[in-house]
């Protein structure tokens, strides 16, 4: 695992109860009804993917959706379970996941890919779009800024954690190259969506949807093994996959530290992801709304 993100795992995992506090109440319910509008099927199921003490989760779960939590951290995995005892919460690395191909109908990852560098953004997507069906939901938040920088963040942890900043324009961008369609990214500001007590800071929400992967007729590339994926992680393997879905879960969302290193699949990585979208007759999203607003100027948001 690369330093910055052992560092920053390590952050949580001392900091569970102080960043469940300062969470627990920043219901996402705008973000939450978005992605249920994209949903292909609306009984699921969807991954969320950097569950912390699973507040995201259950409020998934309550919606009717079948889903699964997963997260690296085992302090965070510990207290989901004992606060959903009936949901499925386990052990793995969103660069990756083991589970098979078009498993899901959404992935929501909140607040989890801002701790990665970019090219561990750029796998985990490949991962996320990997496991969706066709058509499938994609929801994905980051911190709006430039840069990026190791920082005792005090809102919601004790110690160092790694924070990569992005623009609306580089959201769309890694997206599109991870073979999402149409991605609509949206400005919310934190204090004037939950009030005093919060940071007056700005979130980039993005939404898109699961391209078809090939074109009709057209033979389908071999997905990179689970095996290989793993070793490009650089994650010890027995972080990748711990079935802890026997225990209690949680009620809450957090900015999760994942592991990375993984390479797209090479199935990923074709330069004319515009033509899959065009030869898969019957499986082209409906275009998603954006309204262009210009990403606030500046340095990093603490």
């Amino acid at each position: 695992m690369p330093d910055y993100l052992s560092r920053t795992l390590a952050a949580y995992e001392q900091s569970v109860h102080t960043y469940e506090s300062a969470t627990k109440g920043m219901i996402p319910d705008v973000e939450l009804d978005t992605f249920m509008s994209l949903l292909p099927d609306p009984a699921g199921p969807v991954l969320d993917a950097g569950c912390a003490f699973g507040r995201d989760t259950s409020l998934l779960a309550s919606r009717g959706l079948g889903v699964t939590g997963i997260d690296l951290s085992e302090p965070f995995l510990a207290r989901a379970r004992e606060l959903h005892p009936g949901l499925d919460f386990r052990g793995m690395d969103v660069c990756a996941l083991d589970f098979a191909d078009a498993s899901f109908a959404g992935v929501w990852c909140q607040a989890t890919l801002l701790h990665l560098k970019d090219e561990h953004v750029r796998a985990a997507l490949g991962e996320f779009h990997r496991v969706l069906r066709p058509g499938g939901a994609l929801f994905v938040s980051f911190k709006e800024g430039q840069g990026e920088e190791e920082i005792v963040e005090s809102f919601s942890a004790d110690a160092v954690r790694f924070f990569r900043y992005q623009t609306a324009d580089r959201v769309r961008g890694m997206l599109e190259a991870a073979g999402f369609a149409d991605p609509d990214v949206r400005v919310v500001n934190e204090l004037e969506r939950y009030g005093p007590g919060h940071r007056d800071l700005n979130w980039l929400s993005a939404y898109a949807r699961s391209a078809p992967r090939f074109g009709a007729g057209a033979p389908a590339a071999r997905p990179a093994s689970r095996a290989t994926r793993r070793q490009a992680c650089g994650v010890p393997a027995h972080l990748h996959r711990r079935d802890l879905s026997s225990g209690p879960s949680s009620s809450a969302h957090r900015t999760d530290a994942h592991s990375s290193g993984c390479r797209t699949p090479a199935a990923l990585r074709s330069p004319s992801l515009r033509s899959h979208r065009q030869l898969g007759e019957g499986l082209q999203p409906a275009p998603l709304r954006y309204h262009p607003r210009t990403p606030r100027e500046g340095g990093p948001h603490p």
